[in-house]
């Protein structure tokens, strides 16, 4: 399977395409055909899930996610009334990447679980390390990464490249980054941030290597000191009308904007939004906090230079 656990796609060719979408219409009939003759035997139940999970690869190959999780989900419904749950897992991991691929996160996260879950009971060691990293990379882009249950073989694994680094071992540290890579968003830039910074503070010369074995280009301004200025908040909207943008009573919310500089620059703000109609206030993201956020870059403009 390919990092993502999903089945491979071909090239965007039209002999590709056209390759597949011939194999998906001969699969469509040859589904129908088996309907049609009403033979509910398990071999045949069996069958129909079979023509299913192929169906859904097609369409995933063809990068149709919608297509896929109808017929993966199915071909899970079939396994589970035959009581084939290592079936059944393999069904669900297929469906759960497919949400994913579609965006539907929360479903993803149940169709994965369920995976897991079965994967386990029957105790098929490689299928519970698909479902795991399967269920563990829609967490963390869920950001949900403490309840990922590769997030702690994520962090050792970073703990690894450290002392990679800090041994000067080029293959190991290269071996740690490809491992890293393979947890997507499950090692987050903070992370990597909290081990490497410390690291390169005490020992600068772990850029050169870094950046000679990894290609990493990190500098000596990342272990610079942060320092903040307030803008006070009538210069901040004064700016803002300057230069076209007056803003109303209610969206000039940024109560204390901050200029971030050193290493990594950033912009900090204090936001106080005032009370509104009720039904505002029961919103769970009012908009006047879209437009703090967006007023709060701001602060980075020349006016503020001095």
């Amino acid at each position: 399977m390919a990092e993502d656990e999903q089945p491979a796609r071909l090239t965007n060719s039209p002999q590709d395409r056209g390759s597949l979408l011939i194999s998906l219409r001969s699969a469509n009939r040859e589904l129908q055909q088996l309907r049609q003759s009403r033979d509910d035997t398990p071999e045949t139940r069996a069958k129909e899930a079979e023509i299913l999970e192929g169906i859904a690869r097609t369409h995933a190959s063809l990068s149709e996610p919608l297509g896929a999780v109808r017929n993966a989900l199915l071909a899970a419904e079939i396994r589970r009334e035959l009581q084939d749950e290592v079936g059944e897992a393999t069904a669900l991991l297929l469906a759960a990447n497919q949400q994913r691929n579609l965006g539907e996160m929360i479903d993803a996260t149940e169709t994965a679980e369920r995976a897991l879950q079965l994967a386990k009971k029957t105790g098929t060691a490689s299928q519970e390390a698909e479902a795991s990293k399967a269920l563990s990379r829609i967490l963390g882009e869920r950001g949900l990464y403490d309840k990922a249950p590769q997030r702690p073989e994520a962090l050792q694994t970073l703990e690894a490249l450290v002392a990679a680094v800090k041994a000067r071992d080029g293959v190991a540290a290269k071996e740690a980054e490809q491992k890293i890579n393979s947890y997507g968003a499950l090692v987050t830039d903070k992370d990597i941030a909290d081990h490497i910074v410390p690291l390169i503070s005490r020992d600068p010369e772990a850029t050169t290597f870094l950046r000679e074995e990894l290609g990493w280009d990190l500098e000596k301004p990342y272990t610079q000191k942060q320092t903040g200025k307030e803008v006070r908040h009538l210069d901040f909207y004064l700016a803002h009308r300057l230069t076209g943008m007056g803003f109303g009573p209610q969206f000039k919310v940024c109560a204390m904007p901050v200029r971030v500089t050193g290493s990594y620059p950033v912009t900090v703000s204090v936001n106080q939004l005032p009370e509104t109609e009720a039904w505002q206030m029961e919103m769970m993201y009012r908009p006047g906090f879209l437009d703090s956020g967006l007023q709060s870059g701001f602060v980075m403009a020349p006016f503020f230079d001095k």
